[in-house]
């Protein structure tokens, strides 16, 4: 027991207390269990606790010191003497929220000294500087005045109106899906974030304003709106704890559903703008407010794992109000029992509902630690130095507070008096296990889209102007070298040719006449003849290359100008593109899809095509090649071709690197049919056995760097 609750033990053992008569009750049967909401209508925050709790509330008296009656739960079996500690503690938390006024001069100053003496430890410290929570206004007589107009969008006729919007905005979505996707990719580029960062924080403005007017609608108070900074990051917070004395659970849903609610109208309403404005840039910035209010909502809102709306939703579905607290009680529980054999009281549960618990439990909790360690390695990764310093704090003070405690229970828990060798032992197993695991091989494989084509393709392009005459070949026919694809007409060329050859027979006859007579103007006349005679043979060259013909043997694709008999077809546009060598996927990877240097020259690949689901070709990976994007998002990089020996990684551009990988197929497993340049293809590609931690390592970088920019 700390020196410091003992002092204050002994000052308030002979105090007479009982709760504040203007408080508010409700009672709640939620799970079959009590449970109790006692609104303070000073400062309109509510608290809510269980019966347990609510009948050591009751019991406090101004006829009874607080030591006798600590003693009378101690009699009644309810308490233990070891838990006066306890005790203590809740009537200094009740104290601090407001429910009870010690009758001491000090009291107040006694609890500040208390909260002192807690928060002088560095961990304290330190974690109140990444989770840092500031108090702004209080809006309750904003609301009153506002809130008129907001209603309409909390009844039935409002809902029905936002299903039907919601169906026409996925439809919208869907037809163009192709348009939506493009730019998702680099979307977190590291020249978007500073407008992203404004655009999360405005937001989630709007989102704790939708708990906020939705807990007024229906009658409750919001004391208090402020601000959370989350690892240096603002998010707004609203206080609508007074919604949990709502006795209609469906009204406790709307309002934990009200924040996601108001960001989905903020989403239709960037996605009307993003449908009618493309083009410009604020379409892109539209694009961009879909995008959060979509994938960050339901990722991270929406999550039932995490204490935030979806939890709440979930727990008043299913009726069960400290829903994350029994199920990880049930987990740990079950764990107790697989591991060291303790039957606890979970054992009685019906199994369904143990079932429930602890499928829900185990889940929350992994993804707990999962957060956790997704932020240790994003702060290590992402900021030099700081990121080091907070990083390594965070992970001590999370994880390694952890293990303290799991190796505190092992080494002193009561419940292991008798199997305390068992226990460690299990222990010993366990970690072996894990950093086993963590170097063993593991075999990587990964799925991406590509486009088939033929490893060298020439692009014919038309020499000269005209109007298109004929097509003498079919889309994908294969043609010999100096095969014509198509012939162009240019009435102009022929007549042009006509007048240079009068031109030079004329200047042909008069030149030895002027030789004879003036030498001067035969010599400006032998030069005249020179330069037609040139301008005969570029005319001559452009009406021979009217017919555009093949350079090599091979497959041709035609373009689409072609299909047009009579169009004007300029110098300089291709016409028809003929394929030569080996066929060949191309794909195109971000380097996060890439997962660093998995993908070598050689890697053995499984290709199916689509539209031959049962057909499949093996090939090997040729060419890695890396090209950046700038800041315009435009390739600023040729491909280099400097991993060809997929030795190692190339250095990553300031803002993004891509990666073109191609994969050459075995031609003799291809059918005829397959042979078609443009197909979609599905390739596996192997990559070479990594250590298991390694990939652990890789996901939990990518895991940490989604959650910190969600949040």
């Amino acid at each position: 027991m700390s020196t410091g609750i003992s002092d204050i033990a002994a000052r308030l053992r002979q105090v007479r207390v009982e709760p504040r008569p203007e408080l508010r009750v409700t009672r709640h049967l939620m799970g079959g269990k009590p449970q109790y909401v006692i609104t303070d209508p000073t400062s309109l925050q509510s608290h809510k606790f269980g019966a347990d709790d609510y009948q050591l509330i009751v019991a406090l008296s101004d006829k009874r010191t607080l030591q006798e009656v600590f003693q009378q739960f101690v009699a009644a079996g309810t308490l233990k003497l070891d838990d006066e500690e306890q005790f203590f503690r809740f009537i200094l938390y009740l104290h601090q929220i407001g429910l009870l006024n010690l009758p001491l001069a000090d009291g107040r100053t006694l609890y500040r000294r208390f909260q002192r003496r807690n928060a002088k430890s560095w961990t304290g410290r330190f974690m109140n500087m990444l989770f840092l929570r500031v108090p702004l206004v209080q809006p309750d007589r904003f609301l009153d005045r506002t809130h008129r107009w907001v209603r309409p969008l909390f009844t039935r006729t409002a809902l029905l109106i936002w299903c039907l919007s919601m169906l026409v905005s996925g439809f919208c979505v869907w037809s163009q899906w192709d348009r939506f996707k493009q730019p998702l990719p680099g979307l977190f580029d590291l020249q978007n974030l500073p407008a992203l960062w404004l655009l999360l924080i405005g937001l989630k403005v709007f989102h704790e304003l939708g708990h906020a007017y939705a807990c007024r609608v229906f009658g409750g108070s919001v004391p208090e709106i402020g601000a959370y900074f989350i690892l240096l990051t603002p998010c707004a917070y609203v206080d609508a704890s007074s919604s949990w004395g709502f006795a209609n659970r469906w009204h406790r849903m709307v309002v934990a559903l009200a924040g996601m609610y108001i960001e989905s109208i903020i989403a239709m309403v960037a996605l009307m703008i993003w449908c009618f404005q493309p083009d410009t840039w604020l379409a892109g910035f539209a694009h961009e407010a879909i995008v959060l209010t979509t994938i960050v909502t339901i990722g991270f809102n929406a999550n039932p794992l995490m204490r935030y709306d979806g939890y709440f939703v979930l727990s008043d579905l299913l009726n069960r109000p400290n829903l994350r607290g029994e199920s990880q009680g049930v987990f740990y529980a079950a764990m107790k029992r697989l591991l060291f054999g303790i039957v606890g009281p979970s054992e009685t549960l019906p199994w369904r509902t143990f079932l429930l618990y602890c499928s829900f439990g185990a889940a929350s909790v992994i993804y707990q630690q999962l957060v956790v360690v997704g932020i240790c390695v994003t702060l290590l990764t992402r900021i030099p130095l700081v990121g080091l310093l907070f990083g390594g704090c965070f992970a001590a003070i999370s994880l390694g507070g952890q293990l303290v405690q799991y190796i505190r229970y092992v080494l002193a828990s009561e419940e292991l008096s008798d199997r305390r060798l068992k226990a460690g032992l299990v222990t010993v197993t366990i970690l072996a296990c894990i950093g086993l695991a963590g170097v063993l091989p593991m075999p990587i494989q990964y799925t991406s889209e590509g486009t088939l084509i033929r490893a060298d393709d020439q692009t014919l392009r038309a020499k000269s102007p005209g109007f298109l005459r004929k097509v003498s070949v079919v889309h994908g026919q294969n043609v010999s070298a100096g095969d014509v694809i198509c012939e162009l007409d240019n009435a102009e060329i022929p007549a042009l040719i006509a007048e240079t050859e009068g031109t030079l027979l004329e200047l042909r006859s008069s030149l030895p006449h002027e030789s004879n007579h003036n030498r001067a103007l035969a010599t400006q006349t032998q030069r005249r003849i020179e330069q037609h005679k040139y301008e005969l043979a570029d005319l001559v060259s452009q009406q021979r290359e009217l017919q555009v013909t093949s350079p090599w043997d091979g497959p041709v694709a035609l373009e689409a100008s072609l299909d047009h008999l009579g169009k004007f077809v300029r110098v300089g546009e291709p016409v028809a593109i003929v394929s030569s060598g080996d066929w060949v996927v191309q794909l195109l990877l971000s380097e996060e899809e890439l997962l660093g240097r998995l993908v070598q020259i050689g890697a053995a690949a499984q290709v199916r095509l689509l539209g031959f689901p049962h057909q499949q070709c093996s090939g090997r990976v040729t060419r890695v090649a890396s090209f950046h994007v700038d800041a315009t998002n435009q390739a600023s990089q040729t491909p280099d071709t400097a991993m060809h020996d997929g030795s190692g990684r190339p250095a990553t551009d300031p803002f993004r690197t891509y990666f073109e990988v191609h994969v050459t197929l075995d031609e003799a497993a291809m059918s005829t049919e397959m042979r078609r340049r443009g197909m979609t293809a599905i390739v596996r590609l192997e990559a070479p056995p990594e250590a298991l931690g390694a990939v652990v390592y890789r996901r939990l970088r990518q895991f940490g760097n989604r959650l910190v920019l969600a949040q």
